[in-house]
Order: C-alpha cells, then sequence, then structure tokens
C-alpha cells in the first residue's frame, strides 16, 4: 500500500479512562489522515463517537477469588495444607481460565475485519498475544514514558533526575534499576504464593502458549512495565520526545506526541458532569476579562485513584485562603466538598469540574502529575505545582516537569499550607517557567499540526510492521 493511501486501522484500547481517551484521539488523528478507523474492546460506548467504526468483543482472562488463600506472611497449618493442595493443581486450574477465552473467536474476528494494521495498548495483554501469530501487522502504543533499563532514565516510579545530585548519576540510577528487577522478582515469587500458581504473570504465559505463542522470545519480564513488554512488536510512544531522558530510545520506538483530546468532555464513557455551575460561570468570566486584578489557580487530583486527599486538600485551602488568587478544586468525585469544613471566599469545590474550561483561564494549577492533566496544562500554557501519589509513573512524569522547566514538585507528606503557598506563589510569578510552559506548548501542538501518528502508521504500514527504521520525533529541546 503506498504511504498516504486509504488504510483499514483496528484500535484496541485499555480500560483506564485517561488511556481510553488517548486512544479515541489518536483514532481521529488517523481519521483525518484519511484512514478508516475501528475501535475494538469490551466497553465504553464508542458507537457513539462519530467517524470511527466499533466492534465490541470481550477478551478477559477472569481468574476467580478462590485463587487467593492469604497473604503473606505463611498462613495458619490448615491454610498452608490448603494453599499445597490447590498449588498442586494450578496447571489444571490456568488452562480452564484459558480455555474460558474464545481465543478462536477474536482471531476469526480480526481476520474478518482484515486490517491493514492493529494498534494496541501495551497492557492490553489478552488481546496482544493471541493477534502475533496472525498475518496482519501489529503495533504498540504506550501512554509511559521509557520504561527500558537505561543508564540516563531512572524507573518511572522515582522522582530522581538525571544530571541533579548524587542520584541522578549514571553509576546511581543504573542501582535503582538492580533494585528494582530484585523487587519485581520477589514481587513475582510472592504472587505465584498468594495466588497459588494462578497470578497474573504465570496465566499469561499460560495464554501465550495455548495461542501458539513462544514467550520466551516475545515477552521481557524485566523492563519496569509489569509484568512484562513485548521484545519484537513496534511501539509508538504518545508523548513528546522533548519531555524524554534518554536520549537513544529503542531503534522500534516512535515518539508520536501527546493525544489531547480538547472536547473530552463529550466522550460517552465519562460520566455527566452537567452544567457548569452559575458561580463558576461568573468566575470565569470575572477573570477573562483583562482588568481583572486577582489570579485564578485550578487544582485537581484526578478521579482513577481512590485515596483519601482530605487533609492535603486542607492544607492547600488554607495555603490560600485571603491570598491574591481565587481557586476552584476539583475533588474527581473522590471526596465530598461538605468534608473539607468552611471554605474561605476565595475557595470553590467541586464533585466534579470542567478541567479543560478552567485551564483555559487559569494561572496556574495544583495537580497530581498524571499525563493527561500535564498535558493539558502545557496545552493552555499553565505552570504547574505538581504534588504525586506514590504509585505508578507519575513521580517519573513530575520529575520531567520540573527537569524542563515547566513547573516545580512538592510533598504531599512533607509540605505544609506555608509550603504550599510559597509554591503557588512562585510559580505565578516566575517568568523562566511561564516561558517555558509556553515554548512546550509549542513542541506539543506541532506533533498534531503535522500529524505525526499517521505519518508514523503510514511508515508500519508500508513496511508491513517491519519494527526498524520508524524512530521519528521532533528535536529534543524546548528552544
Amino acid at each position: 500500500m503506498a504511504i498516504g493511501a486509504r488504510a483499514h486501522i483496528v484500535v484496541i484500547p485499555d480500560s483506564i479512562v485517561s488511556k481510553r481517551i488517548s486512544a479515541v484521539e489518536m483514532a481521529r488523528r488517523l481519521r483525518r489522515a484519511g484512514h478508516r478507523v475501528t475501535l475494538l474492546g469490551p466497553g465504553g460506548d464508542y458507537d457513539k463517537i462519530d467517524g470511527s467504526d466499533y466492534v465490541r468483543f470481550d477478551l478477559k482472562l477472569k481468574r476467580p477469588d478462590a485463587c487467593i488463600v492469604g497473604k503473606l506472611p505463611l498462613p495458619a497449618l490448615g491454610k498452608l495444607r490448603s494453599w499445597t493442595a490447590t498449588y498442586a493443581d494450578r496447571h489444571h486450574r490456568r488452562n480452564a481460565i484459558v480455555k474460558a477465552v474464545d481465543i478462536e473467536a477474536y482471531r476469526e474476528l480480526l481476520k474478518e475485519l482484515s486490517p491493514d494494521l492493529l494498534l494496541i495498548d501495551i497492557e492490553a495483554h489478552s488481546y496482544i498475544i493471541p493477534a502475533i501469530n496472525l498475518q496482519i501487522p501489529i503495533a504498540l502504543f504506550s501512554v509511559f514514558y521509557n520504561f527500558f533499563k537505561s543508564s540516563e532514565a531512572p524507573p518511572l516510579h522515582t522522582s530522581v533526575i538525571p544530571g541533579r545530585g548524587w542520584r541522578g548519576r549514571r553509576l546511581a540510577i543504573s542501582w535503582l534499576w538492580l533494585r528494582f528487577i530484585i523487587w519485581k522478582w520477589l514481587r513475582y515469587q510472592a504472587e505465584s504464593f498468594r495466588y497459588c500458581g494462578v497470578d497474573q504473570l504465570s496465566l499469561l504465559k499460560d495464554y501465550a502458549r495455548q495461542s501458539g505463542v513462544r514467550w520466551q522470545d516475545q515477552l521481557d519480564c524485566y523492563q519496569w512495565l509489569i509484568p512484562f513488554v513485548y521484545r519484537r512488536l513496534p511501539m509508538l510512544v504518545l508523548n513528546p520526545v522533548e519531555m524524554e531522558f534518554t536520549s537513544n530510545p529503542p531503534a522500534s520506538t516512535a515518539y508520536v506526541g501527546p493525544m489531547i483530546c480538547t472536547n473530552r468532555n463529550q466522550l460517552p464513557f465519562l460520566p455527566d458532569q452537567g452544567p457548569i455551575p452559575l458561580e463558576l460561570k461568573s468566575l470565569l468570566e470575572t477573570h477573562r476579562r483583562a482588568t481583572r486584578t486577582r489570579r485564578l489557580v485550578y487544582c485537581g487530583f484526578g478521579s482513577f485513584f481512590g485515596g483519601d486527599d482530605t487533609e492535603f486538600l486542607k492544607k492547600v485551602i488554607a495555603a490560600s485562603a485571603g491570598r491574591k488568587w481565587d481557586m476552584v478544586i476539583g475533588l474527581g468525585d473522590r471526596i465530598k466538598p461538605e468534608t473539607l469544613g468552611p471554605l474561605p471566599a476565595n475557595v470553590t469545590c467541586l464533585c466534579f469540574a470542567p478541567q479543560m474550561e478552567l485551564l483555559s483561564t487559569a494561572d496556574a494549577a495544583v495537580i497530581h502529575g498524571g499525563m493527561t492533566t500535564v498535558y493539558e496544562c502545557i496545552h493552555h500554557s499553565v505552570p504547574m505545582v505538581v504534588y504525586p501519589f506514590t504509585t505508578n509513573d507519575q513521580h517519573g512524569t513530575a520529575a520531567r516537569v520540573a527537569k524542563f522547566g515547566l513547573g516545580i514538585v512538592g510533598s504531599r507528606s512533607d509540605d505544609n499550607f506555608t509550603t504550599i503557598r510559597n509554591r503557588i506563589e512562585r510559580i505565578l510569578d516566575d517568568e523562566t517557567i511561564q516561558k517555558q510552559v509556553v515554548r512546550m506548548g509549542r513542541n506539543l501542538a506541532r506533533y498534531d499540526q503535522e500529524n505525526t501518528v499517521a505519518e508514523v502508521v503510514n511508515q508500519l504500514i508500508s513496511q508491513k510492521g517491519e519494527v526498524t527504521g520508524i524512530n521519528c520525533g521532533h528535536n529534543p529541546s524546548v528552544s
């Protein structure tokens, strides 16, 4: 197929909402390039999204709770006997779980759809593995920064910034990777014990075997992603290379920029937030006037993580009381506004906040470091104070915000309300940070303007899914 010709591309997203948003935006950009796109997956009301075909197909390995016999340390003697008997039967139980998944029906569906390229989220393992041996080109897409071992790029769960302090030295970063790999191996052993041999890794290895895939050739268990990554499949990274630490990513990796969905509030799989409250409308109109005398700060920590932010939010509210800015806090429906007590006159709390609407007017943002929110801040030229949760890749994202001068990073446990106040005042007044955010915003915009994702997809289609020579992206600088 000639580059630029209309192709049929099947996109299979993961179930996490932020990743589905990115997949929908990627599908839109591919359609803009003239391609036909089919979204395939277990749900999400994709059929209500204009322009894409949708095929609902659930392909999930369902591990019963009965597989879990208790948490470490070792259970009592009776439980230990039960565990021994259950573990001895692990092969039969894994086989039964895999057999319950209709692999052949999925393969027949893919053959019927006959795509020119399969684009699958890198964590959608149950969809990736059975497709490997089909004569259909496959590429994976990922929302994560570099997760391959590198002395230039620390593991994504750490806040280490290369080149800063002794922890940022190559030897120290290599030690972090070694420690993480040892932890990962120990975790595999603990999970195998806890789930009686029907842990995620063992189950997926059996799934690969029954799919006719030699997992030893395809899967790499000792990179950052849990449980593994794929050795031989090309990957589209939905991030800008300008915010990457490593200067030497794998040759089969292409940085195609973030998928910023500017009208995501209209997506059918997101909760209906209803109309913008009149009080908030009035506040936004006031801040949009050229003669305004106060600043606007948005605060939001997402809706994905279920932790209790009450005490930390109280510190943020105390930091804003009586200051020169108005603050709007979006609680992500994780906390009820009334639990925060009486609010200062310049603070508004909402169960759901219209994030894109607020960022289009905000002067600064206090956020958790989720990549969707970070990119939306950059898109609207809003500098950030980042308070990451102690989970997943948020510390790695926060480290990049700090490294490239897009904001500053705080500590949820160590910062008191005075420290938080000082951090907010700094990013409101620091022109250097504000200029860096604007520069990075221009870099991000070019990925959309040049439709880099469509360019890489065209290369993959023309190369029949070959993994070499697809590495592309803008020059890694913010100048």
